[in-house]
């Protein structure tokens, strides 16, 4: 009964919240009983699931019939929309990276990989503006041909096979728009505060400004660059494609590890300038800072633990 359960949480999916669960046991009671009268006359189990499911058709027009209402844009069309959509997100992106690359390369004489990976995580909030600006024109320009009429022309020619509905996503696989774009703005924003200047992050003493962190950190700074680099890819990513996979899921084990070797590193490296330490007397702060560590190991640790044990259940 997999897909019958798969088939519902797709329709539930375009539902309202208040009526979502009703209208959830009344479609599931309808299916049931059509599957016993066919299962009555001797038909397998399986393909008079799946004959019931292909007559209901596509869920998010059974979700709107009962709604009363009609999709704004039909399936047909939607189809090619999201394909439009999606290699605009591409295009856009990847042509703002060339030309920050190329700028930044005429720009400065000496050149490292890790400069232009920072180039191009600097140059995320500059590309949103473009794309939501452009995904909305492609909406409205197919909600215009919606409204033309050309709509069920397409629609009526796509054909739906429950065989091709996803799977149901684990809760631990789940992600939202909000939570990806919070995501990557904060791993873009950790990158600046952490390279912008060496002294962004100081203490005045005696008159004088000096950064918080010494050498030792400024050692340790590539490998938590290239960490944030490798999340903040791992985020864009799962919002692409709207929800964690194998891909993701295996980098993100990785990245679990990585992150801890780091926070070792950060644990054992001393990472505090002295005159600040010494000059205001706050010895206590690298066991605070160490305690700190800990339990964000541990916090990583268990994520660690429990990616690595449903790697399997995707």
């Amino acid at each position: 009964m997999e897909m019958l359960e798969r088939y519902i949480y797709h329709v539930g999916k375009f539902l309202p919240s208040t009526s979502k669960s009703d209208t959830l046991n009344e479609l599931k009671s309808i299916i049931l009983d059509q599957l016993d009268v066919k299962l009555e006359s001797g038909e397998s189990k399986e393909e008079s699931l799946i004959r019931i499911i292909s007559e209901l058709g596509d869920p998010r027009q059974v979700a709107y019939s009962y709604r009363n209402a009609e999709p704004l844009i039909s399936r047909g069309l939607e189809k090619i929309m999201w394909r439009i959509m999606k290699l605009t997100s591409i295009i856009i992106p990847l042509g703002i990276f060339i030309e920050k690359t190329i700028s930044y390369i005429n720009s400065n004489m000496n050149v490292t990989i890790m400069d232009i990976l920072l180039t191009w995580a600097y140059s995320i909030p500059t590309i949103i503006t473009p794309i939501i600006t452009c995904l909305t024109t492609i909406f409205l320009i197919f909600l215009i041909i919606e409204r033309l009429g050309y709509g069920e022309l397409l629609n009526n020619e796509v054909m739906f096979n429950p065989r091709n509905l996803p799977s149901i996503p684990r809760k631990i696989y789940k992600i939202t728009l909000f939570e990806s774009l919070i995501n990557i703005l904060g791993y873009v924003g950790a990158l600046y505060v952490l390279n912008l200047n060496s002294g962004l992050i100081g203490i005045t003493f005696e008159g004088k400004v000096y950064p918080l962190l010494n050498s030792n950190f400024n050692q340790i700074l590539q490998l938590l660059n290239l960490s944030i680099i490798f999340i903040l890819c791992i985020s864009i990513y799962n919002l692409i494609k709207r929800r964690k996979d194998k891909i993701s899921l295996t980098s993100e084990i990785l990245y679990n590890l990585f992150c801890i070797g780091i926070l070792y590193m950060l644990a054992a490296g001393d990472v505090f300038n002295s005159v600040i330490i010494e000059g205001y007397d706050i010895q206590f702060l690298n066991y605070v800072f160490i305690g700190v560590l800990i339990l964000i190991g541990i916090v990583i640790l268990a994520k660690f633990l429990r990616l690595f044990l449903n790697r399997n259940k995707l």
